[in-house]
């Protein structure tokens, strides 16, 4: 997980990982959603979609470059190639695969698994208020669905 600092930090954090840093040059110069926030790389939608893209799950994942609120709708529709595995109450976190995304209207996050050395199963970063990070976030927060990659 080269694009999350291994550890929680509270919000004003704005380290971005070398990883992550060149991560972004990237989606900017293949024009992929690169959030333009006061605190460039602190926008969970971006990390998400850069985590997703990078990895191989989706290719295409964003890539109209929506805002979280428009990427929670469109991801309920089949168009999306996800699907909702259920509400986050009613998903046991040892049923959750590297790569499920975790959206509400305004926020998030993907779960990551356990990675040696990083300090939580999920990752996520925060609109001006944090870079990616391990944590921030639970996998059972009730007001989240998650999604997997059809």
């Amino acid at each position: 997980m080269s694009y999350a600092c291994p550890n929680y930090h509270p919000m004003y954090y704005f380290h971005m990982t070398a990883g992550y840093a060149a991560a972004r040059i990237r989606a900017g110069k293949d024009g992929r959603y690169n959030a333009g926030s006061v605190n460039p790389g602190a926008d969970c939608n971006e990390f998400v979609t850069t985590i997703i893209h990078d990895s191989g799950i989706d290719l295409n994942y964003n890539k109209q470059g929506m805002t979280t609120e428009s990427l929670y709708t469109y991801m309920l529709s089949p168009a999306s190639g996800w699907h909702s595995i259920g509400n986050v109450s009613d998903v046991d976190v040892k049923d959750l695969r590297p790569g499920d995304v975790a959206l509400k209207q305004s926020h998030t996050f993907v779960y990551v698994g356990n990675i040696a050395g990083f300090n939580s199963n999920v990752a996520s970063a925060s609109l001006d208020e944090r870079t990616g990070m391990a944590g921030g976030d639970h996998p059972g927060e009730a007001v989240f669905l998650w999604f997997r990659k059809n």
